[in-house]
């Protein structure tokens, strides 16, 4: 369009000088005085605040997806004289390309007096399922003689449909005949055309693979920010392969292809493959006379005293330890725990001595290593209970082992949350309610006085502060589903807490709020405490929607064995969560979390703070007596475009007996 303006630019200017001129003669003595200069109209014309432009290309936005566009253009009478539009055409084939008139469409001719503007907006509103970059012509027919008729063309730019897998391997471990794995991968669309399915298959012919779910053929997933697709929560289908293992010497290596209509990349491939891991096989004792595992302090009344627990390596590959340390099991009791307790490890000799030895250290099969805890009783009498966490890996798998370490008179109960690191999360449709639970356990040979639980808006004050004694400050979204008043959790007892939410308007969308569980720190002696009456406050969350649609959708989980293992008293015994996403994706940190429900009497286990919440799918932890044990997990699911979006699963409750 430079060039089209240059020649009648010069010529306006020439044809101007020449009647300022004649205007001149005109104003002679003689040759009149009324007479006006000659005045024209003049036209001009911005496209997005481009001047005198002849295409406008309505791009993809690659990152954010194919969104509504619109072009804005100006026509505006820069001239002395009336302006006059004969008619404006829009011209195209493409119903998502429209003329918009945003003070309403005029009839026409339009007049523009000097300085006076006609906005217009071309607007492109593409369908998500539908591929059209058919132009569109804009023509302005006006009476600026020194300018021909204005043509400016919209085009549209599209990228194509992009297919993106949520993962391009997938390595199946320990997988068993009797109960075969199925993986499902995902893909999704980042493209700003629709993504159209066409089949899935195996790349090579394979016994062990076979393909439980595809999606229907022709199935599509709109652009990227379009209709079903939204940027923050994108839409994926999902081909779920089963794996039907056969020797462990076969070859897993296999290829998965999905096929789409992108056409860079028609024929995405996900890598699978199978490993098989050697299991953890070692056997703890400790020098305790009821043959329990765990380090027993609370008979020591002063000095240092140390006490020792074998780990003795029963095969078939070595066991490298790496860190070792003894943990709170709360903690804001770390910086106390650190300074009651300190670790050795020691290598028995062939004369019966003892050697102390340092890490790495490994432990070769049919070696065992001895892990010794000194603790040193404090001259204030403040004590902590903890464990002893062994940080090892064995065939090049990194795993943890805890053992417990109890201290403490037999007066001073220790009161332990579970979950305490991960706020209780609950959502319900209004009017309805929801319940979970969480684990009061009392870590201590001595009873424990809980004096009362509840549901508060604002958390204790400090450790004077019994909050459940003002009824203003009780919530009227959160309670508890049983009543607890005065309860007595005996030695190493557990106490589970049925929370519920419960709301009765949704004046709040979402609910912040405290369960407090107000206890005696020392001996209970009928209606009286020795020490002063403290409480524990966990958070609570919780979301509420007069519309149950509108509830995020919940993942879940399910917890079984690792491979198939057998418990037994003394020796690790690995749980492994498997988890389906609900709304949003699994895999943020701090995604899973486990708690012991219950453990039978006599038994000292406990998951402590840093083990409860963890973004590890898997669980180990050490059996130290027969009986039957209760592990409840949860998995939380997080929206990447809005952290602050998170649900967890309904809790899981896994059951299992130790019998030797």
């Amino acid at each position: 369009m430079s060039t089209l303006f240059a020649q009648p630019a010069s010529r306006r200017l020439q044809r101007l000088a020449l009647v300022v001129g004649l205007a001149t003669l005109w104003t002679l003595p003689g040759c009149g005085t009324d007479n006006q200069l000659e005045t024209f109209p003049q036209i001009d014309f911005t496209v997005e605040g481009q001047p005198n432009k002849d295409k406008w290309e309505f791009a993809a936005d690659t990152t954010g997806g194919q969104l509504t566009k619109q072009a804005k253009v100006l026509v505006t009478n820069s001239g002395q004289n009336t302006l006059s539009l004969k008619e404006i055409k829009f011209d195209t084939q493409n119903p998502y390309l429209k003329l918009v008139y945003p003070k309403g469409k005029p009839s026409f001719p339009v007049s523009l007096e000097p300085n006076e503007r006609l906005q217009l907006e071309v607007r492109f509103a593409p369908d998500p399922n539908i591929e059209n970059n058919e132009p569109a012509t804009l023509t302005i027919q006006h009476n600026d003689a020194e300018k021909p008729e204005i043509k400016v063309l919209f085009e549209i730019r599209l990228n194509g449909a992009t297919v993106e897998l949520k993962q391009k391997t997938q390595e199946f471990v320990n997988p068993s005949a009797a109960n075969p794995p199925t993986a499902c991968i995902g893909f999704t669309n980042k493209g700003n055309a629709p993504l159209i399915f066409k089949k899935a298959y195996m790349e090579t012919a394979t016994k062990f693979y076979t393909l439980t779910k595809t999606p229907d053929q022709g199935s599509t997933i709109a652009a990227r920010g379009q209709g079903d697709n939204p940027k923050n929560n994108p839409k994926y289908l999902d081909v779920c392969v089963r794996l039907t293992p056969g020797d462990k010497g076969a070859d897993y290596s296999a290829k998965l292809v999905i096929e789409t209509n992108d056409k860079s990349n028609p024929f995405a491939k996900v890598v699978f493959n199978a490993r098989w891991e050697e299991d953890n096989v070692f056997k703890v004792t400790c020098a305790t006379p009821d043959g329990s595992l765990k380090y027993d302090f609370t008979t020591t009344k002063s000095g240092i005293e140390e006490k020792c627990c074998n780990i003795y390596n029963e095969g078939p590959s070595g066991m490298l330890i790496s860190k070792v340390g003894v943990q709170a099991l709360s903690s804001g009791n770390q910086d106390l725990a650190d300074s009651l307790y300190g670790v050795k490890l020691k290598k028995k000799l062939p004369d019966g001595s003892f050697e102390t030895v340092s890490l790495p250290r490994s432990i070769n099969p049919s070696k065992s290593l001895y892990f010794c805890v000194e603790y040193i009783y404090p001259n204030d009498n403040k004590t902590t209970s903890g464990e002893l966490v062994i940080n090892y890996s064995q065939a090049n798998i990194p795993a943890v082992l805890p053992l417990p370490v109890v201290a403490g008179a037999c007066d001073t109960p220790d009161l332990v949350v579970g979950p305490s690191n991960t706020p209780l999360w609950m959502q319900t449709k209004l009017g309805e309610k929801a319940v979970k639970e969480l684990v009061v356990t009392n870590q201590s040979c001595a009873p424990m006085q809980i004096l009362q639980v509840c549901t508060t808006q604002v958390a204790g004050q400090g450790s004077d502060s019994n909050p459940c004694g003002n009824a203003t400050l009780l919530s009227a979204h959160f309670g508890l589903d049983k009543e607890v008043g005065l309860t007595s959790v005996k030695p190493w007892g557990s106490l589970p807490i049925a929370v519920k939410f419960e709301p009765p308007n949704e004046k709040y969308k979402t609910i912040n709020h405290f369960l407090n569980v107000v206890y005696c720190p020392g001996a209970w002696s009928g209606d009286k405490c020795s020490e002063t009456i403290v409480s524990r406050t966990v958070n609570l969350t919780g979301t509420v929607e007069a519309d149950a649609s509108k509830l995020p959708k919940l993942p879940t989980v399910k917890v079984a064995a690792f491979n198939g293992q057998t418990p037994k008293v003394g020796q690790p015994f690995k749980l492994e969560a498997t988890s389906t996403e609900g709304e949003w994706p699994i895999g943020q940190y701090g995604a899973h979390l486990w708690v012991l429900k219950s453990r039978p009497s006599g038994s000292n286990l406990w998951i402590s703070d840093e083990f409860q919440s963890t973004d590890d799918p898997y669980l180990t932890i050490t059996p130290d007596v027969k009986g039957s044990y209760v592990v409840v997990a949860q998995v939380q699911s997080v929206d990447d475009g809005n952290p602050s979006n998170l649900a967890w699963s309904e809790q899981f409750e896994f059951k299992f007996d130790v019998t030797e």
